[in-house]
């Protein structure tokens, strides 16, 4: 969390105030800090890894089923 902004779509006021809080600096910066080092959490590898797992536990399931 704290990595971005929500606005719902049809916010429009939401929006033109979280553009107007983007134009401080401190405040981009922040976001753009929070933002990197989350992005630093995923990978491919660690996405292959998570899909695989996911395949071999149904792949599981499917054998106890049978």
């Amino acid at each position: 969390g704290g990595a971005g902004m929500l606005i719902e779509p049809e916010d429009h006021e939401g929006l033109a105030a979280s553009i107007l809080l983007l134009l401080d600096r401190e405040v981009a910066t922040g976001l753009a800090k929070r933002g990197l080092a989350r992005a630093q959490e995923f990978s491919w590898g660690r996405t292959a890894a998570t899909i695989r797992q996911m395949y071999l536990d149904a792949f599981e399931r499917r054998q106890m089923d049978h």
